[in-house]
């Protein structure tokens, strides 16, 4: 399973010449919605790398699941969409591009619609994007990007008309990346991760997935994790119903991590997480930055039938014993509801 990755060398050079600098802020992955704009190169240079190589990794591990990669590659997808929710300055939509490129063989289109409620930060995006366009044309024909420069996200209905804004575009990818945490801190009122789904589940295409990914810690020193919350939540909505009655957990299933997709036999409050590391191509540079360690909690969401076509043949339904965390010490957490040889929780193809 791959889980780690090297930042490009025109990326790093890229974000070299938008002064993007170093500078590990605990709170900063927390406050980039209401930051200037030396605030964003500092998210830009310490935070974007990170964005970067998480979903470089995820959804390289994606393609290489034998019945995922038929599905992008097919002579019918003519065309990708791609919805980013609380995009900041793109790191996650240039990781996914960057798989795209390496993975499909032909030429397609990929419409990007990124909502961000800092416009410095949709700015850089825009920036950095155009610049892979220029680079990796031959194969992604065409890469249009639209930004949507959003009001501060309060409550679901504030979700909801970003849903709206989309409601006619169908997507293969749908990214919602170290947001929900930003909004709990920025005083979100109800449950974002429950809200995501609930409201974006729907524009998926059959083929489609939506990755939900959050930092690791929490708001206050008693408080719950991250983890915690986003799991209870997530089984929450496969519980729940939608407008016309139907659960949506008939509709929609867990991909990753793997013994998720079972919420009726789940209490929901597990602290999972996976460890990724980015490493600097120029190592090191002139600020001592030689590359990152990145812990992350995340959801793949599909319709139900792919997840079980793509699930089809791993060991996690014939109840292996499943890990949940892993520090690379020999430090596991495993699923307590599962048994047998340990398997990965996150590896769609053990």
């Amino acid at each position: 399973m791959i889980s780690e990755t090297a930042l490009p060398e025109w990326l790093y050079l890229t974000l070299k010449r938008l002064n993007a600098s170093y500078k590990r802020k605990f709170d900063q992955a927390r406050s980039n919605l209401h930051a200037n704009r030396q605030g964003v190169q500092e998210y830009l240079g310490t935070y974007f790398p990170r964005s970067y190589g998480e979903v470089y990794c995820i959804a390289g591990n994606l393609f290489q699941n034998s019945r995922y990669k038929p599905l992008l590659t097919n002579e019918n997808v003519k065309e990708i969409n791609i919805l980013d929710i609380g995009s900041g300055t793109g790191g996650e939509i240039v990781g996914l591009l960057s798989v795209l490129n390496q993975k499909l063989s032909k030429n397609v289109i990929i419409n990007v619609f990124a909502f961000d409620g800092n416009s410095t930060s949709l700015e850089y995006m825009n920036d950095i994007v155009r610049v892979f366009s220029v680079n990796f044309r031959p194969i992604l024909n065409q890469i249009d990007v639209h930004p949507y420069p959003c009001r501060p996200v309060k409550s679901e209905a504030d979700l909801l008309s970003i849903a709206q804004t989309v409601r006619y575009v169908y997507f293969d990818y749908i990214l919602c990346c170290k947001v929900c945490n930003e909004l709990i801190a920025d005083g979100y009122k109800g449950q974002p991760y429950f809200a995501v789904a609930k409201n974006f589940s729907t524009r998926l295409k059959q083929n489609g997935i939506m990755l939900i990914l959050d930092t690791t810690d929490r708001i206050t020193d008693d408080g719950p994790y991250f983890p915690s919350i986003m799991n209870s939540e997530l089984n929450a909505f496969f519980l729940s119903y939608d407008q016309n009655g139907q659960p949506f957990g008939d509709q929609f299933g867990t991909l990753v991590p793997k013994p998720c997709g079972e919420p009726k036999q789940c209490s929901g409050d597990c602290y999972m997480w996976k460890l990724f590391a980015i490493y600097n191509p120029k190592y090191p540079d002139e600020s001592g930055y030689s590359g990152d360690f990145s812990k992350v909690c995340y959801r793949i969401i599909c319709r139900k039938k792919m997840r079980d076509d793509l699930l089809s043949n791993c060991d996690v339904l014939k109840k292996s014993q499943v890990i949940l965390a892993d520090d690379r010490n020999g430090k596991y957490l495993f699923c307590g509801r599962t048994e047998g040889d340990p398997v990965d929780a996150f590896d769609i193809n053990s």
